[in-house]
């Protein structure tokens, strides 16, 4: 939510209600209807787990 304050995505009011709606959340579910819409999707893949081939095959 900062970041999206921060962006001008919300104003003062907004992140006021969010950030007290957020912090009294009890479950996950809650926070679905107060982060939904500012949630950004992953443009990058993770990084790999496993060292590059070369690194594993050197003796």
């Amino acid at each position: 939510m900062s970041a999206a304050y921060a962006d001008g995505r919300l104003n003062r009011d907004e992140f006021d209600q969010r950030t007290s709606q957020a912090a009294s959340a009890r479950e996950l579910g809650e926070l679905v209807p107060v982060l939904g819409d500012l949630m950004v999707p992953a443009t990058t893949t993770a990084p790999s787990v496993y060292p590059p081939a070369a690194a594993a095959a050197a003796p």
